[in-house]
């Protein structure tokens, strides 16, 4: 950066998005999401991502790897549109549409 607070050159900017990304993981945007999935994966009774993630089918239900899983379990991103469905219906959460609406909830709150 100048003097002035910009880049030296445009391309460096770039740089600086990965720690932008990384700071918006530390303060726990992705928190609420992580909670409410591990929570209820849990009163499912499947006591862990990885026992969840088998049992549903792995990559060909929920359409990602079990890393990819096990990052937004952990808070480490957030789920797409597509994986937010597949949890849902793991976990039958269609079927109550209270859990439903708090799970989207939580999802919905770590975009904004």
């Amino acid at each position: 950066m100048d003097d002035s607070g910009h880049p030296v050159h445009p391309h460096l900017a770039l740089y600086g998005t990965v720690d932008l990304i990384t700071a918006s993981v530390r303060t726990g945007r992705y928190e609420e999401a992580r909670r409410t999935a591990v929570a209820f994966r849990e009163a499912a009774g499947h006591g862990s991502a990885r026992a969840f993630y088998q049992s549903a089918g792995g990559r060909e239900h929920f359409g990602c790897t079990y890393r990819q899983y096990l990052n937004v379990e952990n808070g480490l991103s957030a789920p797409g549109t597509r994986l937010v469905e597949r949890i849902a219906l793991a976990l039958s959460l269609m079927l109550d549409p209270d859990r439903a609406r708090e799970f989207v909830m939580a999802y919905l709150q770590c975009l904004i």
